[in-house]
């Protein structure tokens, strides 16, 4: 099958369709964007570490 201008523009289009619905579930699923770096869990989002707190 030979190349046609067509078929690499549909390719492409594919590419730019998937690579926006991956970065969408990806913000959905996690709340931040792929190239966002991980937060620190802090007190207020982690009962874990708060727990010092109900022992004072």
């Amino acid at each position: 099958m030979t190349p046609t201008l067509e078929s690499v523009a549909v390719l492409a289009a594919i590419i730019v369709i998937r690579t926006f619905l991956s970065f969408s579930i990806e913000l959905e699923i996690t709340g931040r964007w792929p190239w966002q770096t991980k937060k620190a869990p802090s007190a207020e989002t982690d009962p874990a570490l708060g727990s010092d707190r109900a022992a004072r």
